[in-house]
């Protein structure tokens, strides 16, 4: 996945607050290692990023469908 824009992390939670859907800490550090990627990353690498016991992999998965959907995030097929 590569993010399709870089904005604030604030911003990005506001986006998620406005679709009534909550910035969790997963989802939160989902997107503050995301801003800090220049290419197309997979779920696995951004579970393997994250601190130990911040969110497991089907959590990643979760929250990247999520980001997609909303927009924030897209789906490259490599």
């Amino acid at each position: 996945m590569l993010p399709e824009v870089h904005p604030d992390l604030p911003e990005l939670g506001e986006r998620l607050r406005r679709k009534s859907r909550k910035l969790t800490g997963p989802r939160q550090s989902i997107l503050g290692w995301l801003r800090q990627q220049t290419g197309p990353v997979t779920n696995k690498q951004i579970h393997t990023a994250l601190p130990t016991g911040e969110c497991d992999l089907a959590t990643v998965y979760r929250s990247m469908q999520l980001l997609e959907t909303m927009g924030i995030v897209k789906r490259f097929e490599l």
